[in-house]
């Protein structure tokens, strides 16, 4: 797996070879990441769930216009939230049992340094994504799959601060 810097802007749909996502690509990148989590897929799909995170923010921006419907957005958004947690657990090859402790003796280990650009991706941009959401049943969605991840938060003390922040503007929401 190459490293993925999220702010990296050079594949996004400002591209002018940044290709039209397809439910059928989406698609064939969740088997492949589902069937081994070391693919080259996983970047993929975390490079699209990086524009899907920005899809609300810049509606009329070139991130939407790589998505062929709203069919492929929700796809997107949904395999990776309800996956990443495995996905990461299975590269890092910890078990259910992870704590803040197990994660932090992690954060020095080569499989760790491989994941990392990664994980940072996809807590970023679900804290991103969580920022602009204002449906309640797709934001108890969303935080219900992060509570999965959130020993996976431990590791980045700012995001984990900044997941703390959003959370405290969501009193309302039940999950």
């Amino acid at each position: 797996m190459d490293s993925m810097d999220d702010d990296d802007d050079s594949n996004d749909g400002n591209s002018p070879n940044a290709k039209v996502l397809t439910s059928k690509t989406i698609s064939e990148w969740c088997q492949l990441v589902s069937k081994d989590p070391k693919s080259p897929a996983l970047r993929n799909l975390l490079n699209a769930f990086r524009d899907a995170c920005r899809y609300g923010v810049h509606s009329d921006g070139p991130s939407m216009q790589r998505f062929q419907n709203a069919r492929v957005f929700y796809q997107i958004i949904t395999f990776v939230l309800s996956e990443s947690d495995n996905v990461f657990c299975s590269l890092l090859e910890i078990q259910d049992d992870a704590n803040k402790g197990k994660i932090m003796n992690l954060r020095n280990s080569k499989k760790w340094q491989t994941v990392d650009p990664l994980l940072k991706s996809y807590l970023r941009n679900s804290l991103d994504l969580l920022s602009q959401l204002t449906d309640n049943k797709i934001l108890a969605f969303v935080l219900t799959r992060l509570r999965a991840s959130v020993v996976l938060f431990s590791a980045y003390p700012s995001t984990s601060s900044r997941l703390v922040k959003v959370l405290l503007s969501f009193d309302d929401v039940t999950c």
